[in-house]
């Protein structure tokens, strides 16, 4: 029996990413949060913290800067431990800055 209308949708495939070990540095209210880049992709971003901030309310980042590429506007997507997934705001924008910063280092999100 096919069902039609199913409330299961399938798995979306992830984007290609770019391993990248970069420093960052994450701003919203509060303090700047010290953190590694360990991942990028024209969508979003993979975060290694220096440290477990525990307490940290994530919906209050909402910038990071990365050098040789720039400030990025991004939101926390989700969050585990010192490992954090952030999306860009603006991807559209964004877009002509990555691919700046892709080209410059010779290599793209696979």
């Amino acid at each position: 029996m096919k069902i039609e209308n199913s409330l299961f949708r399938a798995a979306a495939a992830p984007k290609p990413r770019l391993p990248l070990c970069m420093p960052c540095t994450l701003y919203g209210a509060g303090h700047p949060l010290d953190a590694e880049t360990t991942n990028i992709s024209y969508c979003g971003l993979g975060i290694r913290l220096s440290s477990v901030a525990d307490g940290q309310d994530w919906s209050t980042v909402d910038k990071v800067v990365i050098p040789d590429i720039g400030l990025l506007d991004i939101e926390v997507r989700w969050h585990q431990g010192d490992q954090l997934g952030l999306i860009l705001r603006n991807a559209q924008a964004t877009r002509a800055m990555l691919t700046a910063y892709f080209e410059q280092i010779g290599a793209f999100p696979a």
